[in-house]
């Protein structure tokens, strides 16, 4: 569990941060997503590749399947640095037993609006953008272990929460540099942490969790959605 007390807010809220498998190893401030409610977002247009537009209402014949995301990247040492906001992320999804990739956006206050069409879908990674990350977006597994399991009904919205995505940010150096860092923080915790190299500063990967919808209050997109929780499976499965 990642215990955060807010510090300072700018468009991503800075807050002092202990995630449980990093503790030994790293002293961690984190960069998180956090922005006011605001206005009901239109469903996502699905696109093959990075970049998306916003569509006017669901794919016809399918559902809305609809969201929350909470990203919370740790700084893992005093080198480390936080990606220069505004950040702006994306769902890969994929449908059950399918081989396409479709990236969905999420919207500045983190809700997300899926057009679905009935069925079951896995979305294993998060693609993020910001300026100081190149120009090509970042792509990180959700979880190590674990993948987001969607479920779209034949009609209709269903709510099925907030999706929690912590990373610790690696400084800037060799993938070596980095490896080591992951390496001492795994033997000392008895984990295995795994992480995507970026020269500019890596991204362990340290966990996903689910908040179930009845916490909390739905976004305005959710209100009249039938509220069905998401599922994290293991990715052998």
């Amino acid at each position: 569990m990642t215990k955060h007390n807010p510090l300072s807010l700018f468009p991503h809220r800075t807050v002092a941060a202990v995630a449980s498998g990093l503790t030994l190893a790293f002293a961690l401030t984190a960069c998180r997503s956090a922005t006011p409610p605001k206005a009901e977002p239109a469903p996502s247009t699905p696109t093959i590749g990075a970049t998306a537009e916003q569509s006017r209402g669901p794919t016809p014949g399918g559902a809305t399947v609809v969201g929350r995301l909470d990203v919370l990247i740790a700084l893992t040492t005093p080198d480390s640095v936080i990606p220069n906001p505004p950040l702006s992320y994306a769902l890969l999804v994929q449908p059950r037993g399918g081989t396409t990739t479709v990236t969905y956006p999420v919207d500045a206050d983190g809700t997300f609006a899926l057009p679905l069409a009935p069925g079951r879908y896995d979305v294993a990674s998060l693609q993020i953008k910001a300026a100081d990350l190149g120009a090509e977006p970042v792509v990180l597994p959700l979880s190590a272990i674990k993948r987001l399991e969607l479920q779209a009904p034949a009609s209709g919205c269903v709510y099925g929460g907030t999706v929690h995505a912590t990373y610790g940010r690696l400084p800037k150096g060799s993938e070596a540099q980095q490896k080591a860092l992951v390496d001492r923080a795994s033997k000392n915790n008895r984990e295995n942490y795994t992480f995507v190299y970026r020269p500019n500063g890596g991204f362990v990967i340290v966990g996903m969790g689910i908040t179930d919808p009845s916490q909390g209050q739905p976004p305005t997109s959710a209100r009249d959605c039938v509220q069905d929780t998401f599922v994290a499976i293991p990715v052998t499965q």
